[in-house]
């Protein structure tokens, strides 16, 4: 566990709750201080900027669920961490909103809102509609072959990953495969394996990295966490072998229940936690390595997916509050 980040992490935590004045909302507060953790590590978090961008966002809100309801906070965030024009992504996002809606997709939310936001931050602030187009085409590809486990929640994934890697769909589905032949669980296993795609190794070695990682997970009897399968196919994206992240986030965990915030869900705070912790020093390595130079845009897109992640829960569990509807976020 990357010490330094964790207590900036905590020291968010406690910051949000002060400055927005939350008394509660530990998932929205938490999905906040990820998105605000690389920028913290680099100097002081401006949380008047914070609060004035989320209100711009509030009133200029898209059409988007996303950002009306507290979530615009962790988007927010993340424009701050950018440092990109609130503005610009207000206009860009109506925009990639219309090319989405001409092209067909999916118009449900809160995973249409999460696959644009993420493809924004993938593309460093500009969705390209040739993007859309491919997403469409792979999605429909996917939902074909594989009807009952693609939907609207495979979109953000999906969204990421071709943004990345156009042939993405068709090595997701052999991923996808393996994995199922493994036993897999079923839930959010054609995300994981698109998110997998974006890990430079062959699909037999990437199933079986997800599938021992799973397994690490039961074994120290973290089966929430093990769960969100969706962060083991980031995680498997650092360089760690399995057994080395899940006892990473365990040890986060452990740390987390004796701080001062009581999660109820420390497990799947840390797997987030730790995902981003290794994506900044990541991101930090590749700013001094040519090599990895070309890798950046992929971590910059899978830091908004990790906090993105948080922000599409509870845009469900709102949505279900208010809607009377059964909803489910990755």
């Amino acid at each position: 566990m990357n010490r330094t980040h964790f207590d900036t992490f905590q020291s968010l935590r406690q910051a949000i709750k002060t400055e927005l004045k939350w008394g509660s909302a530990g998932p929205m507060r938490d999905a906040v201080a990820l998105a605000l953790l690389p920028a913290a590590l680099q100097g002081p978090v401006d949380y008047t900027r914070l609060r004035d961008t989320a209100a711009f966002l509030k009133k200029n809100n898209a059409k988007l669920y996303f950002l009306r309801s507290s979530t615009r906070y962790a988007v927010a965030a993340s424009l701050l961490t950018e440092d990109m024009d609130a503005e610009k992504f207000v206009t860009d996002i109506s925009a990639a909103r219309q090319s989405w809606k001409d092209l067909k997709l999916r118009r449900t939310s809160p995973y249409e809102g999460a696959s644009l936001i993420t493809l924004y931050f993938a593309g460093r602030g500009s969705i390209d509609r040739s993007v859309l187009s491919t997403v469409k085409m792979s999605f429909d590809m996917l939902k074909d072959a594989y009807f009952w486990h693609v939907g609207p929640l495979t979109l953000p994934a999906l969204s990421l990953a071709i943004h990345h890697r156009s042939g993405a769909a068709t090595d997701g589905a052999i991923i996808f495969d393996t994995l199922r032949q493994e036993k897999f669980p079923s839930q959010y296993r054609m995300s994981t394996s698109l998110i997998a795609t974006l890990r430079q190794t062959g699909h037999q070695e990437t199933s079986r990295w997800l599938t021992d990682a799973y397994q690490a997970f039961r074994t120290r009897k973290m089966h929430t966490a093990g769960r969100r399968t969706t962060s083991l196919a980031v995680a498997s994206l650092t360089d760690i072998t399995p057994e080395a992240f899940a006892a990473e986030v365990d040890e986060v965990r452990q740390h987390l229940k004796e701080g001062p915030f009581r999660s109820s869900n420390a497990g799947a705070l840390a797997m987030n936690f730790t995902n981003m912790s290794r994506v900044i020093s990541l991101r930090d390595t590749a700013s001094d390595d040519g090599n990895l130079a070309g890798f950046t845009t992929v971590i910059t897109a899978l830091q908004a997916y990790i906090a993105m992640q948080e922000q599409a829960a509870m845009v469900a569990v709102i949505t279900a509050s208010t809607a009377g509807a059964a909803a489910a976020a990755s």
